[in-house]
């Protein structure tokens, strides 16, 4: 930790046009206790904090004191580990694990695959200890965005702020056709039917208008409006729902399985799992977006990361088993690239099963949009607080404490 902050000094005077790592540190604990690590004292910070930066920091509190707003312009400090832990595993597990698997299985690794996933698994908790530092360090809004502010500049921070929007923006609509998609499937299968009015509607040039993909990012987006605690109630409903029947479908795969299926082990030899594991380390983004809720959490320095590495081994381990049962099931060239798991039942006679796969699909895709939807709003306030986009952006509701 002293390295890290000997790295952050130096790179914060070097550029009028970083964020002061001191400051940012320093706004942090307007909460009592929020940061268990106080902020590191030097001759150049006690002159820095009592000159421009404080008389700045003053200026953004009701008559200068710091630590006496009570609280009326903060997120309200409410999320824990379990919180944290099914916010990071509902924003990773979406439907990639009913669909990536199938695709890297047949035409790239063969049943090999579940080895696909531990390396870029392993790759990822590299990544996700880099995160888990810098989210404890400096426990704000912003994810890689304030990191990149502190450590790089204005310049790159901004490019990385955007880059981050679209990412949440494509994210959540994409994401959203697709729950679309799997509550028709669901409906449609349990022998209903969607009324007419909801068809998509077709605009044109491959342009298209989803009712229902619409309705489901509004009334998302109604749940996180009410407060944080009960988006990560809701949350761990759909996260309860979906790992219960991941863990069914294991159950009931490994019920079905042929060692035979794993005679040709690596069809396409070391360099098809390595291959794959370039496709599957897509199926673990989303881990960041816990460190969008840093600034939710009583205890950061111990809670984040245990959600940002915890999540991550929950999602590996799951994704891991998901392989070895499907490519036991049924041999890998019959693997559809599509739908894996609801094909392979169908193969060995378990053709209800398909429909408990679509429901865990559409857990999993509920629980990802409402991770983009939760980071949005949170990127936006950093942006916001940093003059970046209009101060509009960078209100936190009174009551509910949302931005």
């Amino acid at each position: 930790m002293e390295r890290l902050s000997s790295y952050f000094e130096n790179f914060s005077e070097t550029s009028k046009r970083k964020k002061d790592y001191h400051k940012v540190r320093h706004e942090l604990q307007t909460d009592e206790n929020y940061l268990s690590d106080p902020v590191p004292s030097t001759e150049t910070d006690d002159h820095s904090l009592k000159n421009a930066d404080m008389i700045q920091l003053e200026e953004q509190t009701p008559n200068g004191d710091l630590a006496s707003d009570g609280g009326a312009k903060n997120f309200k400090k409410c999320l824990n580990v379990t919180d944290l832990l099914a916010f990071g595993v509902g924003s990773i597990i979406g439907s990639g694990i009913f669909v990536t698997t199938g695709v890297a299985a047949r035409d790239i690794a063969g049943p090999g695959v579940f080895l696909s996933f531990i390396i870029s698994g392993f790759c990822c908790c590299l990544s996700g200890l880099c995160y888990a530092e810098f989210a404890s360090k400096i426990p704000c809004s912003g994810s890689a965005y304030s990191y990149s502010y502190i450590l790089i500049g204005e310049l790159v921070a901004w490019i990385v702020g955007w880059d981050l929007t679209l990412e949440y923006m494509i994210a959540s609509a994409t994401v959203g056709r697709g729950w679309s998609g799997y509550l028709k499937s669901i409906i449609i299968s349990g022998g209903g039917y969607l009324p007419k009015p909801l068809d998509p509607i077709d605009l044109g040039g491959g342009f298209s208008v989803d009712i229902i993909a619409f309705m489901s990012i509004i009334i998302l987006s109604l749940v996180i409006a009410f407060g944080m605690k009960e988006s990560a109630r809701f949350n761990k409903i759909f996260v309860v729902i979906k790992i219960a029947i991941i863990i069914f479908i294991i159950i009931l795969g490994g019920m079905h399985t042929d060692s035979k299926n794993w005679s040709n082990f690596a069809p396409y030899g070391e360099k098809g799992i390595f291959g794959a594991a370039a496709i599957t380390f897509f199926a673990y983004l989303g881990f960041d977006g816990v460190c969008n809720v840093a600034e939710e959490v009583p205890n950061p320095q111990r809670d984040l990361p245990i959600g940002i590495l915890g999540s991550l081994g929950i999602s590996t381990v799951l994704y891991v088993a998901v392989c070895v049962v499907l490519t036991l099931m049924v041999p890998y060239q019959l693997l559809d690239p599509e739908a894996p798991l609801s094909v392979a039942f169908n193969n060995i006679g378990l053709n209800w099963a398909s429909i408990i796969v679509a429901i865990g699909a559409f857990a999993g895709l509920t629980t990802a949009q409402l991770g983009g939807l939760i980071s949005q709003p949170r990127l936006y306030y950093s942006l916001s607080k940093d003059g970046l986009l209009p101060k509009w952006f960078g209100v936190i509701h009174p009551r509910f404490k949302t931005p």
